[in-house]
């Protein structure tokens, strides 16, 4: 049975495959690799095209560590380094999985509906974790950077969820009005719904959330753009609207980089 390890560019251009090898006789498979970056990266086994797997985790990694994982009736123990940190990602990462089929089961009742409504379908997803959060606040032997680290990887399905459901919530008023944005001239109000966490643009699924989140308004600045047949360029149009927003300041390379990428993709 195979067995590789991926990992996600900050870039929405899919999974990069760093290692693959296979289970021997006795049923270990040893992967290595060289790496100068802290990484989260997906353990797949079973399956390369990821659509069926036996068994999939992320993993967290820190260059020169040695991690060792044995996987028993689908469940996985940590050895070696990083073990508490590892286990720690394993539990966030369950409920994480349970977040998700509750929010798939709700989510589409809360499209329409008031704000809010709409808060407290937020504060029940936020209930997902709780518990842990607590494990992890008291757990005095994880260091203070530790700590933070696995409270904002908690946080960011948090974060991420809201963003899915605005994401659908635009859908549905595009879907509707033929625009999730009524815009003008000035385009001022492009990004107005918008929010971008600092503290997560290093995370691969946060920029993919939050690229499709972009596409939306992107493609509601393009309908304007043709719609009055504007001679200035898509890029350097796009890039205006970004600018009109003093908010976004600090990621224009970032949401342009995106725009990129969005355009790239037909």
């Amino acid at each position: 049975m195979e067995v590789s390890i991926k990992k996600s560019d900050i870039l929405p251009t899919g999974l990069e495959e760093i290692y693959q090898s296979r289970f021997d006789s006795s049923g270990r498979a040893k992967i290595e690799f060289v790496q100068d970056d802290t990484l989260s990266l997906l353990l797949v086994v079973g399956s390369k095209d990821q659509s069926d797997p036996e068994f999939f985790e992320m993993l967290y990694f820190e260059p020169r560590a040695n991690i060792d994982l044995t996987i028993e009736n689908g469940s996985p123990t940590f050895e070696g380094d990083l073990k508490k940190i590892n286990s720690y990602y394993t539990k966030i990462n369950l409920i994480e999985r349970e977040r998700i089929k509750y929010a798939n089961a709700n989510y589409r009742k809360y499209l329409s509906v008031s704000s809010l409504k709409r808060e407290a379908y937020f504060d029940s997803l936020m209930q997902f974790g709780t518990e842990l959060k607590k494990q992890i606040n008291l757990d005095y032997s994880l260091s203070e950077y530790y700590r933070q680290m696995l409270l904002d990887y908690n946080s960011l399905y948090e974060i991420t969820q809201r963003m899915h459901l605005d994401t659908q919530v635009a859908i549905t008023e595009n879907n509707e009005n033929g625009s999730s944005v009524v815009l003008d001239a000035t385009l001022t109000n492009a990004f107005k719904d918008l929010s971008v966490h600092h503290q997560y643009i290093d995370k691969p699924y946060y920029i993919w959330r939050l690229g499709n989140r972009l596409m939306l308004i992107f493609n509601d600045i393009l309908k304007y753009h043709y719609d009055n047949e504007i001679k200035t360029g898509e890029y350097e149009y796009v890039q205006g609207a970004i600018v009109k927003n003093a908010k976004l300041n600090d990621y224009r390379e970032l949401l342009m980089a995106l725009f990129v990428a969005h355009m790239s993709y037909g």
